[in-house]
């Protein structure tokens, strides 16, 4: 079904949504940007067609029209298809080096053995290394002999 809104035709699609008819020469036109557009293009035809869908527009040789095109686009041909080798990958590549990121803590009480209570343990968190010193009490004075 077909509807006249001067000066456009609107086509009620099979979704129930109209979508503007346009001429051939605006079709062209349409079709450069939405496959060619320099935020994200140069997509095959089953994604290029759908966004024509979500812009609300139609033709009636619009499937075999954009074959054609981007059969002959230029940058297409030379790159050839997007696929998922092309993608990012999902997980985070963190760079960093040994002792970027480390604590120190004291553990303890303890019950006394040899006089030490306390044990001070000292992390590198990148490359899982840890070192421990026995104390007789948690104070700052030990943690100076850690380093």
């Amino acid at each position: 079904m077909h509807l006249w809104n001067d000066p456009y035709l609107y086509k009620v699609c099979h979704d129930g949504v109209l979508r503007r008819c346009v001429h051939m020469e605006e079709a062209v036109q349409i079709i450069e940007m939405c496959h060619g557009a320099e935020y994200g293009g140069h997509y095959g035809t089953f994604r290029t067609h759908a966004k024509f869908w979500q812009s609300g527009f139609y033709w009636p040789t619009m499937y075999q029209v954009t074959q054609d095109f981007i059969k002959r686009c230029e940058r297409c041909q030379r790159h050839g298809n997007i696929n998922t080798r092309d993608a990012m990958p999902l997980t985070n590549n963190l760079q960093v080096e040994l002792f970027d990121v480390w604590g120190v803590d004291y553990i303890g009480p303890f019950s006394p053995c040899q006089g030490y209570g306390y044990i001070l343990v000292a992390v590198d968190y990148v490359s899982k290394w840890v070192e421990a010193l026995p104390c007789r009490v948690a104070d700052s004075k030990h943690a100076k002999k850690m380093s």
